[in-house]
């Protein structure tokens, strides 16, 4: 469920709506209501007739306008989608006791006031039939406000469905682009070049690795969540592909046995290590540490910060596709900090799927 931010200027915005819908219901419904009236209950002199412009006028903006701003309020407090019957019955409630109470001030206001009426008289007049009209009235407001302000809540709820949906479609894209990357292939077919004339069962060896991580690849691209014990597998071989290009300069530590069973995006893993080694010096002198392990029902990837001077400076593009994905896929975020030596990203696990 997400909250609402209204801003000053926001809520003056509401406020300067709200008196201009009023004027407009005043004057259309006080107006329109008069004339009806005074054709067929026979209302002709032009006190009669203003009188009930400015009674008809104040039922509208009273019924309309406050059950509007009742309504509006629920909205603010309570989701539609995810607070459905709660939100649905406080409607009914509020709009209910609003109405008849609305309804009942205008009518006493109108009888002590105009007609002359004493309080005794006046509650006389608060029979049965009065309430059931009142709730008939009532009922069709909530009907259509409540019904309305549904309506509005399910399409914005599409809306964003959709636009997450679409920026899920480019992540993916980004995210295939990304893992199929001409500089780790350039740099993997190098080290194999190398291998091939040194050791040849190591860089069959290699060949096997590379293969399966490419392989694991293209099998992801379209699925939206893996168990994490299948990520573990491609991180393994995306490790031992590092690892024989830098030997001893990096160390990749990871413990996440506990975990094989939950699910999380494809990719991230490799994605996150991939980063790491782009942005950080790995060197005998300065060897890259990255860790990887659980803790509060998620994934921590976390390395040593030795950042390289001449790198360009980041876009930061591959993991605004992991959160975007992430947007998607739950309602916990990805977390990201950074200290003066270290690097550290949170993933959420995700639930098996069915």
């Amino acid at each position: 469920m997400y909250q609402r931010v209204v801003s000053k200027d926001s809520l003056k915005d509401t406020i300067r709506g709200i008196l201009k819908q009023g004027v407009i219901l005043f004057l259309i419904g006080g107006f329109g209501s008069a004339i009806l009236l005074g054709k067929f209950m026979g209302v002709h002199d032009v006190s009669s007739f203003f009188r009930e412009v400015f009674f008809q006028g104040m039922t509208w903006v009273l019924l309309w306008v406050g059950n509007g701003v009742l309504s509006e309020f629920l909205d603010r407090k309570f989701d539609w989608l995810e607070q459905t019957e709660l939100r649905f019955g406080l409607g009914i409630l509020t709009t209910s006791i609003y109405t008849i109470a609305a309804i009942s001030l205008l009518v006493t206001v109108r009888l002590v006031f105009v007609n002359g009426f004493t309080l005794r008289k006046v509650i006389d007049v608060y029979n049965p039939s009065f309430f059931w009209s009142a709730l008939v009235i009532t009922a069709f407001i909530t009907l259509f406000l409540h019904g309305r302000a549904f309506l509005k809540e399910w399409r914005n709820s599409a809306s964003e469905a959709e636009r997450l949906r679409n920026e899920t479609l480019k992540a993916r894209f980004e995210t295939l682009k990304n893992q199929v990357n001409p500089h780790f292939l350039f740099n993997s077919f190098n080290v194999l070049s190398t291998l091939v004339y040194k050791d040849q069962d190591k860089a069959a060896k290699f060949i096997q690795e590379m293969s399966s991580l490419y392989r694991y690849v293209l099998e992801t691209q379209d699925r939206e969540t893996v168990r994490v014990e299948d990520e573990l597998n491609a991180l393994k071989s995306f490790m031992y592909l590092s690892e024989m290009r830098f030997g001893k300069s990096l160390d990749i530590n990871v413990q996440l046995d506990s975990v094989k069973q939950k699910e999380i995006a494809p990719m991230v893993l490799q994605m996150l290590a991939e980063n790491a080694i782009k942005h950080n010096i790995v060197s005998k002198s300065k060897p890259l540490q990255i860790k990887v392990f659980t803790e509060n029902d998620a994934i921590i990837m976390e390395n040593n910060l030795q950042r390289k001077n001449n790198v360009r400076a980041s876009t930061g593009i591959g993991l605004k596709n992991i959160q975007a994905r992430y947007a998607f896929l739950s309602d916990r975020k990805i977390s990201i900090k950074e200290s003066n030596d270290l690097f550290t990203v949170e993933i959420p696990l995700l639930e098996q799927q069915s």
